[in-house]
């Protein structure tokens, strides 16, 4: 390739991304590329002086190369050649200079100058326009807001801005404006708006003592009323006052408001309570009432029948009386009570009359009482005692001993002792008792006791009677069947297998019967052996037990006869369970080696190993390829010695046998080396 020169057509600044204590530039280089068909690549050269540069980057075909890393605010010098196949490089282009741009990091200004220029602001209305200016260092993008309400949008217009219509909420609104350059730096001024809207809403008024019904007079006999109850406004109570007829004053309070006296024209009064609020919006109640001088004279009342007198006395439950009442202005009602708890009212008021008023044994006081239209009273009264006769009989209970109703109460003691209540309406006279021909009197009388009734063999009914003052008798009744103790005990027998005391079994399970007998009644039959098993037997008086579970040895099984008194008696066998062995020992040779072969270099080898059987071992053995054989020493922890063993391969087997004569063997290939 002959040198060439290229030309450097386009110079592009791109700004990256720096720390922030430096900053990074990058260039993107353009040039018109070369035709030839030699060409391999292009050098570009770059320094910070004219015409003296560092190493060349190499670039591929492409005639295009971002050059990156270049610090800000330097200036740069750019050439490029171009290579061919054989390495020959062009002479440079034509040089370029750029200096590379600072970037932009002064954030704008913003401020609010109208409504106002200062931080807060205070309107009676619920919409507001701000506006103001903002200027940058570069250029300013847009202009926005925010408010504390969530609200937000973009401002008319960036030097000078303007914000229609902003939505205000009751109280303090944060409005902040936010400028933005096109570096993305950002200023911000913010306004408090506080928005009051205008008070037209009167307070609210309720009286809330004395308590009336909405729409009804307060009726009342006293000459002056005590008045409270609430105010409520929507800002502020200011005062609440109060005022009737002429005469008018101030209440304690606002909110929550008294009265402490109100004077009354006798006649109706009318009270009005008025709440003013700090714009002068007033809301009022009233209360109407009806003051009427009070009555205090008592009206007079008296009973004139059955008698006049203060007392009576009858055998009758029921009574009517009757009598006259007057009062000075008029009677409301005539009412009565009785001792007795029950009440009612008379009929009539001058005359009046009660019929049939329920008596009580014994003395009931019956009030009666007059009633005016102003609540004043009087009262006159009789004491009225009611006799009834007679009629009831006690009421007698058993409580010892304690038998169900209609149940027998079974003993085998010869004497039994009673005791229980008695109660009448009037009073216990005495309480007697009585069996066939024998009887007497019992202790007590409401709560009684008879020490010691005898009794007969077999069934007896005691009868117990309490009788009262008017010869009214009530009983109750005991049923006692007695019975001669039982103190025989049964007789039990093992009849199989076998009568006799012991036997031996090679079963692990075996099955007894027998007899039983008692002179009254057998309950069961038991059984228990010596391992801790136990059971019932099936039967009493031809009893059986299968499948005892035998355990190895010697065992006791004791049977067990108990009869309804629970008397008892037992008779036993001893069974010897001897189990036929089948169980093979275990064998193992561990020396001269746990494997299954061996090398000697000798012409006789000693082995030992372990052996084990659950009921015991009798003896180990050996034998080996010579036809030779021998009993091992020791059992469990075996040794033979000095057995021959010839050239080449040899085997050695070990023979457990246990006292049944179980075996088991194991085998060592032993090899002899010459």
């Amino acid at each position: 390739m002959q040198k060439r020169s290229c030309l450097l057509l386009i110079i592009i600044l791109f700004l990256l991304a720096a720390p922030p204590a430096m900053f990074a530039a990058s260039v993107q280089l353009n040039w018109q590329p070369n035709t030839e068909p030699d060409l391999q690549e292009y050098n570009v050269y770059y320094g910070t002086q004219s015409r003296s540069y560092g190493q060349p980057i190499p670039v591929d075909k492409s005639a295009t190369y971002t050059l990156s890393g270049l610090d800000e605010g330097m200036v740069y010098y750019f050439a490029v050649s171009a290579v061919d196949n054989n390495g020959n490089e062009s002479g440079f282009s034509e040089e370029i200079s750029k200096t590379i741009a600072s970037s932009d990091t002064q954030p704008p200004t913003v401020t609010i100058t109208s409504p106002t220029s200062a931080q807060t602001f205070t309107t009676e209305n619920n919409q507001i326009t701000i506006a103001g200016t903002a200027n940058d260092d570069h250029d300013l993008q847009q202009i926005t807001w925010s408010s504390s309400t969530g609200a937000s949008g973009v401002a008319s217009g960036t030097d000078n801005w303007t914000i229609d219509a902003i939505q205000l909420v009751e109280g303090a609104n944060v409005i902040t404006v936010t400028a933005t350059d096109t570096s993305n730096n950002q200023a911000t001024d913010t306004l408090t708006i506080t928005y009051t809207a205008a008070d037209t809403i009167a307070p609210i008024v309720s009286i809330t003592t004395p308590a009336v019904a909405s729409g009804e007079t307060f009726q009342t006999t006293s000459g002056s009323l005590q008045l409270a109850g609430t105010a409520q406004d929507d800002r502020s109570i200011s005062q609440v006052t109060w005022s009737i007829g002429n005469t008018n004053g101030v209440a304690q309070g606002t909110t929550n408001w008294s009265i402490p006296l109100v004077s009354l024209s006798q006649g109706l009064n009318t009270i009005a309570v008025t709440a003013e609020d700090a714009a002068g919006n007033k809301g009022s109640a009233s209360l109407s009432v009806m003051y009427t001088i009070p009555d205090t004279v008592a009206p007079m009342v008296t009973i004139t029948s059955p008698t006049s007198a203060d007392t009576f006395a009858t055998v009758s439950n029921l009574i009517t009386l009757s009598g006259n009442a007057s009062d000075d202005r008029g009677l409301e009602k005539i009412t009565w009570t009785s001792s007795s708890g029950s009440s009612g009212t008379a009929t009539g008021t001058d005359s009046w009359t009660v019929a049939s008023i329920k008596l009580a044994e014994g003395p009931n006081v019956i009030t009666i009482t007059a009633v005016d239209t102003k609540g004043n009273q009087a009262t006159d009264s009789i004491t009225v005692t009611y006799t009834a006769p007679d009629t009831q009989a006690p009421v007698v209970i058993i409580s010892a001993p304690s038998v169900p109703s209609g149940e027998t109460l079974q003993t085998n003691q010869g004497s039994l002792q009673l005791s229980g209540t008695a109660q009448d309406d009037r009073a216990v006279s005495q309480v007697t008792w009585s069996t066939g021909n024998t009887g007497g009197v019992a202790q007590g009388a409401t709560s009684w006791s008879i020490p010691s009734v005898s009794l007969s063999v077999g069934l007896n009914n005691i009868a117990v009677t309490a009788e009262d003052a008017a010869g009214n008798k009530g009983s109750a009744s005991l049923s006692v069947m007695y019975t001669i103790p039982d103190t025989m005990a049964p007789v039990v027998t093992i009849t199989a297998p076998t009568s006799a005391d012991a036997f031996a079994s090679e079963n692990s399970q075996i099955s007894l019967s027998g007899t039983a007998s008692d002179d009254r009644d057998l309950q069961q039959i038991t059984w228990t052996s010596s391992t801790g098993n136990s059971g019932t037997a099936s039967g009493t008086d031809n009893w059986s037990i299968s499948g005892i579970n035998l355990a190895r040895g010697v065992q006791i099984i004791t049977i067990t006869a108990t009869d309804n008194a629970g008397n008892r008696s037992s008779d036993t066998v001893t069974v010897t369970y001897d189990a036929a062995d089948t169980t093979a020992p275990t064998v193992a040779i561990t020396s001269p080696t746990t494997k299954t072969y061996y090398f000697s270099r000798t012409d006789t080898v000693a082995i030992g190993g372990r052996a084990s059987d659950d009921s015991g071992l009798a003896k180990v053995t050996w034998r080996n390829s010579r036809g030779e054989s021998g009993t091992c020493t020791g059992t469990d922890n075996w040794q033979a010695s000095g057995i021959k063993l010839n050239r080449w391969w040899n085997t050695i087997t070990v023979t457990a046998i246990d006292h049944a004569g179980n075996t088991d063997e194991y085998s060592l290939k032993v090899f002899r080396w010459k």
